[in-house]
């Protein structure tokens, strides 16, 4: 019987002892550690930086989102010239046929020239596309990293209100 007598004070003494001894005043829960002052602070410090990365990236995503709609508006631009090229191309071709001489030279000249113009855009246009996918895939990146940024902010929130430091 001496045995658990002191085995009894020696458990009373271990949970009074945190509570008494605590930085800050934490409502003990039955079965939650208790948590310092200084360890709550440094929870709540990483939930702020957390939600600020998260705001920080929001502008960032922003931007890019307005830069992938501006690439994808001139790519379809660049598209539409190299076909209106392409096409000017083909009638000065049958201008040319009816010409003669240095008309005829000329004129073709003129449409090698639409022609090469037209590859560029097209060129161009390409180029453009592949920056729109790359920034699709940025912009997918970026959300992703906000939200766990938020998810791990909410975390830390929600682990901190279940172990007394709400």
């Amino acid at each position: 019987m001496n045995k658990i007598a002191s085995l009894a004070v020696a458990a009373l003494l271990l949970l009074a002892a945190p509570v008494a001894m605590a930085d800050g005043p934490v409502a003990p829960r039955p079965g939650v550690a208790l948590l310092s002052s200084d360890t709550v602070a440094r929870i709540r410090e990483q939930i702020r930086l957390e939600e600020n990365r998260a705001k920080e990236l929001e502008p960032v995503l922003a931007r890019d989102r307005q830069a992938r709609r501006d690439v994808e508006i001139n790519w379809v631009v660049l598209e539409r010239h190299a076909k209106e090229l392409h096409a000017k191309a083909n009638e000065f071709r049958e201008l040319a046929k009816v010409a003669g001489g240095k008309g005829q030279t000329e004129l073709n000249g003129f449409a090698a020239e639409l022609d090469l113009f037209a590859t560029h855009d097209e060129e161009n246009g390409h180029v453009q596309h592949e920056i729109a996918e790359r920034l699709e895939k940025t912009i997918v990146g970026e959300a992703g990293a906000r939200e766990a940024h938020l998810k791990h902010a909410a975390r830390l929130r929600e682990w901190l209100a279940a172990n007394g430091g709400a």
